[in-house]
Formats: structure tokens, sequence, C-alpha cells
């Protein structure tokens, strides 16, 4: 029940999404003509798959593409294999649907070496509450930018931080100036194959304090820093469709097909979450056994 619902309100939304696209003229998978190349990116607004483009992602945990895009309930995050591909001065990028405004130290878009010993990370609320911060091992790479605090809200935000090579590190917040500038440590290099992306994670292994709540519904890592031009061509782009407008664009028929569908799926969760979490392997025999030693016919009274 829950994957037939799924499939079908995927379908309908694609087909919504083509719909805007053709009537205004935006460019399919990807990018407005003045957003920055990147050498990872993932547009999870397309479904499924998103998870295909190299490098690949693979899922962890609850992360889920649903929807408007990759969801992440703070015990779910997605990685890729190692980048064969060396890393220097860069920048990274997401559109991002922040859920809870009081979380704190979980990353949205993450570079690390494969132990996850050297990292660098968009950071929400690791070192104030509500802002955003250049997250890295030990804070060697960190200060605060002392931007304003995120207010979320129905529309999702762009956010890059983008790295020199001198080690300056800028953030840009839909097209602006995030704070200021930091430089706190020279510039940390990966190399080429010893390191990889995360999604949903600040660095390592997964921990309630590293994992981010929220939707990510596009991601890149850039070759090269961002120019303040930069970050307004890849903000002006093509901002991510809203929910409002791929309902506008669907018949009624198509609008009342997709909102069963999702009551449909939601009705599903539920039920598998009120099952638990899964059985181990040889948790059913254990109970079968434990119901028979328990019979009558298995008590002897001297």
């Amino acid at each position: 029940m829950v994957a037939a619902a799924r499939a079908s309100a995927d379908r309908l939304l694609g087909r919504a999404r083509e719909a805007l696209e053709a009537r205004v003229g935006l460019e399919p998978h990807g990018r407005g003509a003045g957003a920055p190349e990147a050498i990872a990116a993932w547009d999870f607004t397309r479904g499924p798959e998103a998870l295909e483009a190299p490098p690949r992602l693979t899922l962890h945990g609850t992360a889920r593409l649903e929807g408007q895009g990759l969801v992440l309930d703070g015990e779910g995050y997605a990685s890729t294999e190692g980048i064969d591909l060396p890393l220097g001065a860069r920048a990274i990028a997401a559109w991002v649907q922040v859920e809870d405004l009081d979380q704190r130290g979980g990353g949205v878009v993450s570079v690390q070496n494969r132990d996850g010993g050297q990292f660098d990370a968009l950071v929400f609320g690791e070192r104030r509450a509500r802002r955003w911060v250049p997250g890295s091992d030990n804070f060697k790479r960190t200060a605060d930018l002392d931007g304003d605090d995120e207010i979320g809200g129905a529309d999702p935000v762009h956010l890059v931080l983008s790295y020199a090579e001198d080690g300056t590190v800028t953030a840009f917040r839909n097209g602006a100036p995030l704070g200021h500038a930091i430089r706190t440590a020279p510039l940390a290099e990966y190399r080429a194959g010893d390191w990889n992306i995360l999604l949903g994670l600040r660095h390592g292994d997964p921990a309630p304090s590293r994992l981010f709540r929220g939707t990510v519904l596009r991601a890149a890592v850039h070759g090269h820093p961002f120019s303040a031009e930069d970050a307004l061509a890849a903000f002006e782009g093509r901002a991510p469709v809203r929910r409002e407008d791929l309902l506008a664009a669907l018949s009624p028929a198509e609008r009342d097909q997709l909102l069963d569908a999702e009551r449909r799926l939601e009705s599903g969760r539920a039920a598998l979450d009120a099952l638990g979490p899964p059985s181990a392997r040889d948790e059913p025999w254990t109970r079968v056994a434990h119901a028979l030693f328990n019979l009558k016919e298995f008590i002897h009274v001297r």
C-alpha cells in the first residue's frame, strides 16, 4: 500500500513539474543559464532518479525521498562513495527547508575524509541556536558568521558556503551575504578517492547531535569558490517549485488523486510505525519457544 501510494504521488508531482517547466521555460534537470557548474549535484525534487546522478547517493536509516525532496528526520542521512577528484577551494550549496528551528548541530551538506576525522560542513545551530555556521573538525575552520537567525517559513532557503584558496569562508543566503567572512585556519584539502559527501550528517558516524531534521530539495558541491555573483546566479538560476505551484498545475481530478495518494501514504506509514521496529532475525523463534515452555503441558509438579 505504501509503495503504491508513493508511486502514484511521485507520478502526479512529476507531471505537474513538467507542466510548470514547459509553461515558464525552465530547463529540465537542472540549472538556469547563470547557475555555476558543479562537480556533484542532486535535484531531489525529481524523485528517485536523483539518487542515480553521479556520484551515486546511498540512503541510510530513515532518510527517504518524498514529495518535494530528501526528507531527513534526525535518524537518517545520505552518503556517496569516495570521490575520484581532489578537492581544494570549493563551494557547497543546498536548497533546504528546516523542520525544527531549535535543533542543534545537524549537518546539511558535508565533505569529509572517509574516516570523518577532517570535514567541512554547512551546519545548523551548532554554536548558536538558529544560526548557520561552517562546521569543521574541532572547530579548526569554524567561527560565528554573526548573520541573522534563521526564521524558517513556508519557502525553502538557498545556502552557500564558499571556501577560498587562503581558507576564507564566505556564506550566502538566498543570494545575499550572510554575516561576514571568516578565516581561522588555512584551507583544508581532500585527496582524490579519500573523501566523500554526506547529506544530513555533520561528519563521521551518525549521532543525534550530528543529524539534521528537515528537507533538502537540492544539494551541490562545486570545485571552485563562489563570488557574490556566483551565489546570486545559483539562487536565481532556478528556485525549487513550491508545493502550491505544483498543485495549481494539476487538473482538479489530478489534484484529488494526489491528495488521496498522500493520505494513503501517511496512513500506511502510520500503520507501519505502530508495528514498532523490525524484529531481530531470531526473535520470532524465541517467542515460539517461550510460548511452548509456558504451556500447562510443560509444567510438572512433584
